[in-house]
């Protein structure tokens, strides 16, 4: 299944993956054809090297992040259709009165626990979160990332205020689906003052969300400190059908 000798999917096939994420028939059938020509070595599986030539992914600063979900951790390098539907599925809205599957309010949520979760040991560090918010502000705090048009003060400052219950999360889904904001930015002592507003959200969202004193964030944690978010709205992807 996957390559472009065989246009068209199997019905067998589309009743599977319809089953199992809850797409459409024509969903599956217009993701399928991104997905062909996302494989450029037509062998109906995409490598990493294939999904960073999305350009919304290649400029993306969470892009490996996000490429790293469609991958099982000690899996093959390898993607195939039906595990590349699996994730999106992910984001799929939820509709009230149907089944939802993978695209629950709690696997969601474990999505993002997951773009966290560098290390995979189910628990979020300070450290962890302090490397996703150097991605998310660009790995260089410099001149060069300031002429770029990244607002770090006034974006941190945000940030700072609502940690990780609002802010940090908005901030992942957003630039996971749109990029960056690109802002007015003022250069002058930008290294300093980004590392230090990094280092403080990063901190003050363990006080916050830390209730086992154990200085990580459980998954369990994670879901308490988003409790008021509208994670089913901020992770959902309209798809046509």
């Amino acid at each position: 299944m996957g390559n472009r000798s065989s246009l068209l999917l199997r019905e067998e096939e589309i009743n599977q993956i319809q089953e199992e994420t809850g797409f459409t028939p024509n969903q599956i059938e217009r993701l399928y054809s991104r997905f062909t020509s996302l494989d450029r070595g037509d062998c109906g599986t995409l490598s990493r090297e294939d999904f960073l030539r999305i350009p919304e992914l290649a400029i993306n600063p969470l892009g490996d992040r996000i490429v790293h979900a469609f991958f099982e951790e000690g899996a093959s390098d390898r993607v195939n259709f039906r595990q590349f539907m699996q994730v999106l599925a992910h984001f799929r809205p939820i509709k009230k009165g149907r089944d939802n599957r993978l695209n629950s309010r709690e696997q969601k949520l474990k999505f993002a626990f997951k773009m966290y979760d560098l290390d995979n040991d189910e628990k979020i560090s300070r450290d962890e979160l302090l490397a996703i918010l150097h991605m998310m502000v660009g790995a260089n705090i410099s001149t060069a990332s300031c002429e770029s048009g990244f607002n770090c003060h006034n974006k941190l400052k945000t940030a700072h205020r609502n940690s990780l219950k609002t802010e940090t999360l908005d901030d992942l889904v957003k630039i996971s689906v749109n990029g960056p904001s690109l802002l007015e930015f003022d250069p002058k002592a930008a290294n300093d003052k980004c590392e230090e507003q990094l280092t403080s959200i990063a901190e003050r969202t363990i006080l916050e969300a830390d209730h086992n004193g154990d200085q990580m964030i459980s998954f369990e944690e994670f879901c308490t400190a988003l409790e008021r978010t509208d994670v089913e709205q901020k992770m959902s992807i309209r798809f046509l059908n």
